[in-house]
């Protein structure tokens, strides 16, 4: 029992011989810990102080990266270094860990006075893997709401510098039919729609928002049904569409869902020859879709 007792003691001061202090919550205190304490070699109990690591977030946009720095108790300065900042948590807690191992198993040099000069920022670096620039594609199903209920679905490109909380969109949307009654037929009518806008998104790693907003171009379908001669006639249309969309990072895939509201202007009704009666369509639109978007350049 007594010698169980003094390796647990033994094991909770190697844990505490690097005091983790991270200002990010991408990698957090707790995740660089956790990876760290098994690259550590057993330190004797008597050894009760500990190193200090803080890693601070440097730099703005494109040229954001991480700066780790290890400091003795004594208050020694034992590295100092930046890395490229990650999208995946888990891969930069990994990465911070083994930085700051690789300084305590192998301590260099105090540094010269002239490290207390203030921390120059490093040119940018980004790994050869990443592209400055990505293009995403995707694909979404959902329903339509306004003047009735159908079927919506989706495709579209999404593209920008990868860094950037700007990205430019470009969608295609069609949808089934919804009818309105005329006299004593049915108007059965739908929206063919071209999206061209610019999005504003998040840059969290696991759940990004984004916002967008644009120009919609496209054609009305309206079809008649239940008169003595049914018509079919496509209208030119133009409108402006907002939408919202919530994502969950997967890998390097984004699955999401949106609400998205659509305004037409000019508006589009269908007459029966002969009556006055008339079926005006919805000045406005709204669609509730799920969907997926993965990257073709990262």
């Amino acid at each position: 029992m007594l010698a169980i007792f003094m390796t647990l003691a033994t094991t909770l001061v190697a844990s505490h011989l690097v005091d983790v202090r991270s200002s990010t919550h991408c990698p957090s205190s707790q995740d660089i810990s956790k990876r760290l304490r098994p690259l550590l070699p057993d330190r004797p109990a008597q050894e009760s102080s500990s190193d200090v690591a803080t890693i601070d977030v440097a730099g703005t946009g494109a040229d954001t990266w991480l700066r780790i720095r290890l400091v003795r108790d004594s208050g020694a300065v034992v590295g100092d270094r930046p890395v490229p900042m990650q999208d995946d948590c888990a891969e930069a807690a990994a990465t911070v860990a083994a930085v700051i191992a690789a300084w305590e198993t192998e301590p260099m040099p105090p540094a010269p006075p002239s490290a207390s000069k203030p921390f120059a920022p490093p040119p940018p670096v980004v790994p050869e893997s990443l592209s400055t620039w990505r293009l995403l594609v995707g694909a979404g199903g959902g329903i339509a709401l306004v003047g009735g209920v159908a079927g919506a679905g989706r495709i579209e490109a999404l593209g920008g510098k990868r860094s950037s909380r700007l990205q430019g969109r470009l969608g295609f949307a069609g949808e089934t039919s919804r009818s309105r009654s005329l006299y004593s037929g049915n108007v059965d009518w739908q929206h063919t729609t071209v999206e061209a806008g610019v999005l504003v998104r998040t840059l969290h790693p696991v759940w990004p928002l984004f916002l967008d907003a644009g120009l919609a171009f496209g054609w009305a379908t309206l079809q008649g049904h239940g008169f003595s001669q049914n018509q079919k006639q496509r209208s030119l249309e133009y409108g402006a569409v907002v939408a919202a969309r919530f994502g969950r990072i997967i890998g390097r895939s984004c699955v999401w869902a949106e609400v998205r509201a659509y305004g037409w202007p000019q508006g589009q009704s269908a007459s029966l020859v002969g009556e006055a009666t008339t079926a005006n369509l919805p000045l406005a639109d709204v669609s509730a879709s799920v969907g997926l978007s993965i990257p073709l350049i990262w």
